[in-house]
């Protein structure tokens, strides 16, 4: 379950987000702020068009001041005491939302904001032993795209840039509007040198910056476009239980980075947790190494160090299966971030061989676990690393589509035609599930 600003004002680091935390707050009268909104009734129920549409605008609103304030969180169901305070009062529970509801609410936030608001997670909590009736709570995570704008459906020429003063929801003026501006190109800028910086480090970290010295090794990172909010909420016991949970979706069973380090020891690094092994494979070493970064980063390699059987050692050459391996782990983690609650934005995602090298080996369709010989034909002279974003705002079928692109794109970079699609990774994580 996610720490939210309703933690943080009960002063709770570990209970679970349920009906008994939003008792809590009415009890203790805790009071709104520039993350939380108390709403006591829920959103979009108008029967007309114009009351539909004014409850529309309303909720925009609210989704977006809290989208430019840093993320929060919205209760419907919670009524504020009476006077002039904000603090909860009374819970006053509906029906429960469908799926239908909640899609109208993700609508308004895709259709009258813009950018539109990607990181919204919607739960409908109900009190033990009553599943009919309820709260609903919107968790709006913090943007990296904001400012964002509220237009009126049919009008683009009107737009606010709503933001929470405290308990409050104001119009941003014109001096705020151009810092807010300035501040996500700032942001880009610095995402996109924190993800060059985590690829060329974990290349560091192996040794892969010098050609002809050492083995070749795959590498691969995936940093999320907005950082979990709770960095030092992992600790070494959950970092290893997310590591084998992720193992789940594909159970690869030949060489990857999870299948190596399942049975490893944790190192403690700064903000991060480290995974590394190292065995003998003939005459050579199959080494891996995994980084679980505390704001929901990864950082992937793996070498076979030119082991293709057991006296056959040729440096520099790897394994095109090797890739799409690394590949799978790669989106294995990120559906486990995804699955688990802890990450709700897409995953900026870089694979790549360091040092360079232009020969890539392809398997043997006629003998399992061998390669055939290199053919000169097969020689990748401009190979270069992979980039991408896995799409997760949308669902596991759009997530699917965006990493199955990324396989493809990969495997085609280094000479293979081998194609995957979204069917064919669900296929393949169902067929896990059941067994």
């Amino acid at each position: 379950m996610p720490w939210t600003p309703l933690h943080a004002a009960l002063g709770d680091i570990g209970s679970t987000l349920d009906f008994s935390l939003i008792q809590r707050a009415v009890d203790e009268g805790i009071e709104e702020n520039s993350n939380l909104d108390w709403k006591s009734v829920p959103p979009l129920t108008a029967t007309d068009a114009a009351g539909r549409q004014a409850q529309g605008i309303e909720l925009a609103k609210d989704i977006a001041a809290l989208a430019n304030s840093g993320g929060g969180m919205i209760v419907y169901g919670v009524q504020e005491q009476d006077g002039d305070t904000s603090a909860a009062g009374l819970i006053k529970t509906f029906k429960s939302f469908g799926e239908t509801d909640l899609r109208n609410i993700r609508q308004v936030a895709n259709n009258l904001i813009y950018p539109p608001v990607t990181g919204l997670d919607l739960m409908f909590l109900t009190a033990e032993g009553n599943s009919d009736e309820g709260v609903l709570v919107a968790l709006i995570s913090p943007s990296a795209d904001s400012p964002h704008l509220l237009y009126q459906k049919g009008n683009h020429e009107w737009f606010q840039a709503p933001w929470r003063d405290g308990s409050n929801t104001r119009r941003m003026a014109e001096r705020q509007l151009a810092d807010a501006y300035r501040q996500r190109e700032q942001r880009r800028q610095r995402q996109e040198q924190d993800f060059a910086k985590i690829y060329s480090d974990t290349v560091k970290s192996v040794g892969g910056t010098n050609p002809g010295i050492g083995p070749t090794w795959i590498i691969g990172v995936a940093v999320p476009l907005q950082s979990r909010l709770d960095e030092r909420r992992l600790n070494a016991i959950s970092a290893r239980r997310f590591l084998h949970a992720s193992h789940q979706y594909f159970k690869q069973k030949g060489f990857s980075p999870l299948s190596e380090l399942l049975e490893n020891d944790t190192r403690v690094g700064l903000r991060k947790f480290i995974f590394a092994s190292s065995r003998t494979s003939g005459p050579g070493k199959i080494q891996a190494r995994i980084e679980l970064h505390g704001n929901g980063s990864f950082a992937l390699a793996f070498t076979r160090d030119g082991v293709f059987g057991q006296n056959i050692r040729e440096v520099g050459q790897v394994p095109v299966d090797d890739l799409l391996a690394m590949a799978k782990d790669i989106i294995a983690l990120i559906l486990q971030s995804v699955d688990s609650g802890s990450i709700s934005s897409d995953y900026m995602v870089k694979a790549g061989v360091e040092p360079h090298t232009e020969i890539f080996r392809h398997p043997d369709p006629s003998l399992p676990n061998h390669y055939q010989p290199f053919d000169e034909r097969h020689r990748v002279k401009n190979h270069e690393p992979v980039q991408a974003v896995m799409v997760t705002r949308y669902g596991r079928e759009q997530l699917l589509e965006s990493a199955a692109e990324f396989v493809t794109d990969l495997m085609m970079q280094i000479g293979s035609w081998v194609q995957v699609t979204a069917g064919q990774l669900e296929h393949e994580i169902r067929m896990n599930e059941d067994y």
